[in-house]
């Protein structure tokens, strides 16, 4: 999303890189102020980052 590499993301939202890679791949719960940051860093509503947007077209 955003054309970012993990490593720009985990920069940009302020978490390691394990950290990201692990959400990504759907191996950890992270705790909602981790995408709230991630939700930042990509410019996007942490609604649709956990694609709770009802009107998300993704």
């Amino acid at each position: 999303m955003n054309n970012l590499t993990v490593e720009d993301l985990a920069r940009n939202a302020d978490i390691s890189i394990e950290e990201v890679s692990s959400i990504e791949g759907g191996s950890t719960d992270a705790p909602l102020t981790t995408y709230i940051k991630i939700a930042k860093a990509l410019r996007i509503n942490v609604a649709r980052l956990l694609n709770l947007d009802r009107n998300s077209s993704s």
